[in-house]
């Protein structure tokens, strides 16, 4: 006969009951959590598990946008100090001009470089540098749930790729060694045409070296009302072989040309062009930088700025034809044309005022 005691059982179920009821409740208090798997309730664990996967995803959104806040505000930290970098260097060059040393002025632009080159580098948030590095930054900053997938909007931040390198050497960049050759205004209306005759280094004595591969020249002029009439503002060179520098029809034009073959690759006439005004003050270099297979080119420059550049430049061989200041010495080729000097109304004198002719090597 087996004995039972159903008050105990009671008792039993009552405390098993209970303690499950209990770990449940434990279970929701540490989760916060009421439903925490299918089986408290299916269609309730499907709508939760949807919604702390988009939290995550929202979050994840929210740490994008104040990661790329912070990249972009220590970047702008920088502005300041580079800003106050370039005007002291502005400053500089005005007491240069003032009278000043040039070695104290070299000195300066190198310390100021310096500030700029660390503050660059200081504005490196956790890897993401947006001044100095040059790649384009991609931050997640929005997402849009359809048909059960995500799509995520995304915002790209362009670095600017401003870190100041160390160029390699060349002959054809600043800093230069020194002029080879120099003319200034002498007084009030400009240098006036003339015919300044054979230079050594220039037009003349190079072919022992192999002739002049790299070199810049920088004039500073200011044209007058006429801009449309040909006007030489400087020339070297004769009907086979020079460079120039001219107005005609209201564009300011740069030429070269080494025609015969002297030893290396000939190459015909290369012009690049840019509008001018009338009575205006401009300063513009023309740099050669070709080679013995005529591969090379020729810059442009005007106030500073990048013009255009021609290609196919070869090497430039001695030309004794004399160097022309606001005029034709004896013959140049202009525009691809064999020309002589042509004076009075209507010539092709430049009728402004240059004040300074500087050559380069």
């Amino acid at each position: 006969m087996l004995l039972t005691n159903a008050s105990a059982q009671v008792a039993l179920r009552t405390l098993r009951t209970a303690s499950a009821n209990l770990q449940v409740s434990q279970d929701r208090i540490s989760t916060g959590l009421k439903v925490q798997n299918a089986g408290d309730n299916a269609a309730f664990f499907l709508v939760s598990t949807t919604q702390r996967s988009d939290r995550i995803v929202i979050d994840g959104i929210r740490e994008n946008l104040t990661y790329a806040r912070s990249a972009v505000e220590t970047a702008l930290s920088a502005q300041t100090e580079i800003d106050n970098a370039i005007l002291n260097i502005k400053t500089a060059i005005v007491a240069v001009e003032n009278g000043s040393a040039i070695d104290e002025l070299d000195a300066i632009i190198t310390d100021q470089v310096d500030i700029v080159r660390q503050a660059l580098r200081s504005t490196n948030f956790n890897g993401v540098n947006l001044l100095e590095d040059e790649q384009m930054e991609t931050f997640v900053i929005g997402v849009d749930r359809s048909d059960g997938s995500f799509g995520f909007d995304t915002l790209n931040i362009q670095a600017q790729g401003l870190g100041i390198r160390t160029p390699a050497p060349s002959s054809t960049a600043p800093p230069f060694p020194g002029d080879v050759w120099t003319v200034s205004n002498a007084g009030a209306g400009g240098l006036g045409p003339q015919d300044a005759g054979d230079v050594t280094g220039v037009n003349i004595g190079t072919n022992a070296t192999g002739g002049t591969s790299q070199r810049t020249f920088g004039i500073a002029f200011e044209t007058g009302a006429d801009i449309n009439t040909q006007q030489v503002i400087y020339e070297e060179g004769g009907g086979i072989r020079g460079l120039n520098i001219a107005v005609e029809g209201g564009q300011l034009r740069f030429g070269g040309y080494n025609i015969p073959n002297d030893g290396t690759t000939p190459w015909n006439y290369q012009e690049v062009s840019v509008s001018v005004e009338a009575n205006t003050r401009y300063t513009a270099q023309l740099v050669l930088d070709g080679n013995d297979s005529a591969t090379g080119e020729f810059r442009a420059f005007l106030n500073g700025q990048f013009v255009d550049s021609a290609t196919g430049v070869g090497v430039l061989y001695d030309h004794g034809d004399n160097i022309g200041i606001g005029r034709i010495a004896q013959s140049a080729v202009l525009g691809g044309v064999n020309t002589s000097r042509v004076t009075g109304a209507g010539g092709n004198d430049f009728q402004g005022d240059i004040d300074k002719v500087v050559v380069y090597n």
